[in-house]
């Protein structure tokens, strides 16, 4: 009878250990499928977080060549109503430079032909000096 006793206590004890090895198993499992879902919410937070981190850069990338632009357009703008103010400038001095030239050649004729005209002057007086003379002799003699 002993024997049929221990028969009972083996085959119990493997039926332990098989339901003991089961409830290992499934353990395992739920560990290797909360592990697997731990590793699921990581690298949907790391997907997450990239993503957002591109927008951000796409932003900033859009937001720097906005700006750029808008600077070229300014800067443009800026040139556009300086050359057009040198332009302005450029043609003014040029007719104040055509009439500093006529002046200075109209001095520097004058200049030239200051002594003529004195010459004539003196020539002219001279003359009528010498007509007034003439006059008052005929008018003395008759």
């Amino acid at each position: 009878m002993a024997e049929t006793k221990k028969a009972p206590k083996a085959h119990e004890t493997v039926e332990e250990t098989i339901q003991a090895a089961e409830k290992a198993e499934s353990a395992i499992n739920q560990a290797a499928t909360a592990f697997g879902e731990t590793l699921r919410e990581a690298g949907k937070t790391v997907v997450d977080g990239a993503i957002a981190m591109q927008d951000r850069n796409t932003h900033f990338a859009q937001t720097i060549i906005e700006q750029g632009f808008k600077q070229v357009e300014e800067q443009t703008v800026a040139l556009h109503k300086l050359y057009s103010a040198v332009a302005d400038q450029s043609e003014t001095r040029r007719a104040a430079f055509r009439d500093l030239g006529r002046e200075a050649a109209a001095a520097s004729f004058s200049l030239l032909t200051m002594p003529a005209r004195r010459y004539r002057r003196v020539f002219e007086s001279a003359r009528e000096t010498v007509r007034e003379s003439a006059r008052q002799s005929e008018s003395a003699e008759a």
